[in-house]
């Protein structure tokens, strides 16, 4: 009976995949949020024998999420984002899931070709790259939703992300993740899984943010990508002090950024992609998303010289916002940053010597 009901649910997140993949073919899927990534084709030609655990985020989709173990800051957060976007003419256009935790995901699926661009945009973005386009277009989004609520979301999920997929079972609470009619007053103990078998009737037209939008990409893709440089490919000696350094730091949140600017500061001192992934690995052995940080090293690693590259000033950038927002202490983040200045310092001296 069992064996039964997880075929089922199998069967069931196959074909909302397979819905999903008319907006983006590219789907990728985790079993367990630990492991490879998968290509949806390749679960069609193979099914799991249980349940999916974790899908990307599409190229067109927003995943505005709130995490906190107060039931009353998720809820109420999130009928706001529900009313705003109600207001902003995007009924229709998203649904809602439990994760089976502390957290709601509103699923919005905007349409990007209702984002009008002016003359003058079109040439700032000429030879950029048009995945790193829609997600700056995502991220603008995002931020527009957080300051007309005045809510915060993890605006992280503007990249390729992993996200809990409907019918998965979460690790932390035993519960399942699933599609949500409504927001209960009180924190469920467990819905009865639902997955979606349907799109929303409609993609959202974002074209009422015109000019507010072609302001915001030509100003952010105006300024000009420095190419990053080695200096001679520079060598790090020891870069395995680098996992006591940001271990103090790496708190939920604000993973994503460390990843991101610990992995360009160890690709701009030339340590090797085999060692980055062993480094990066011990850092995030206990990170439910562990799949998607090793995910954002391989696509740091890839990136072309013209690309801007994050590294120690990014580092410093998040730790200073992990303590203004209350996470670490002043004590952690200065030990931290000063842990990371001198580590720089000492390996500038051995290479000018």
């Amino acid at each position: 009976m069992e064996e039964k009901r997880m075929n089922n649910t199998v069967q069931e997140q196959t074909y909302f995949l397979h819905l999903l993949s008319r907006y983006d073919s590219d789907i990728a899927i985790s079993l367990t949020g630990r492991g490879k990534w998968i290509s949806f084709f390749d679960i069609i030609q193979n099914p799991p024998k249980f349940p999916i655990g974790h899908r990307s985020i599409l190229r067109n989709e927003l995943v505005i999420e709130i995490d906190s173990p107060d039931w009353g800051i998720v809820r109420d957060g999130t009928r706001k984002i529900i009313n705003l976007l109600d207001k902003w003419q995007a009924q229709g256009c998203y649904y809602l899931s439990f994760s089976g935790n502390n957290s709601i995901h509103v699923h919005v699926f905007f349409s990007v070709k209702s984002v009008d661009l002016d003359d003058n945009t079109i040439k700032t973005l000429e030879g950029i790259d048009r995945d790193e386009i829609r997600k700056e277009i995502k991220r603008y989004l995002m931020r527009q939703i957080q300051y007309a609520t005045d809510v915060i979301i993890d605006t992280n999920l503007s990249s390729k992300h992993l996200i809990r997929l409907e019918g998965s079972v979460n690790e932390k609470s035993n519960s399942y993740c699933t599609k949500i009619d409504s927001i209960s007053d009180s924190k469920p103990s467990g819905y009865n899984v639902k997955i979606p078998d349907s799109l929303p009737s409609g993609l959202w037209d974002i074209s009422f943010m015109k000019d507010e939008l072609n302001l915001f990409l030509r100003a952010h893709f105006t300024k000009k990508a420095r190419p990053i440089r080695f200096k001679d490919g520079r060598p790090l000696d020891s870069p395995e002090r680098l996992i006591e350094i940001l271990r103090p730091i790496y708190i939920k949140g604000y993973r994503h950024n460390i990843i991101s600017a610990a992995s360009g500061y160890l690709r701009r001192h030339a340590v090797s992609l085999e060692l980055s992934q062993k480094i990066i690995n011990e850092l995030v052995k206990n990170d439910e998303e562990k799949s998607s940080r090793l995910y954002s090293l391989k696509e740091i690693y890839k990136l072309g010289q013209d690309k801007k590259i994050p590294g120690l000033p990014k580092l410093k950038e998040v730790i200073e916002r992990e303590n203004k927002s209350g996470i670490i202490s002043r004590e952690i983040a200065d030990s931290a940053m000063t842990q990371l200045d001198s580590f720089h310092r000492v390996k500038e001296a051995e290479h000018e010597r």
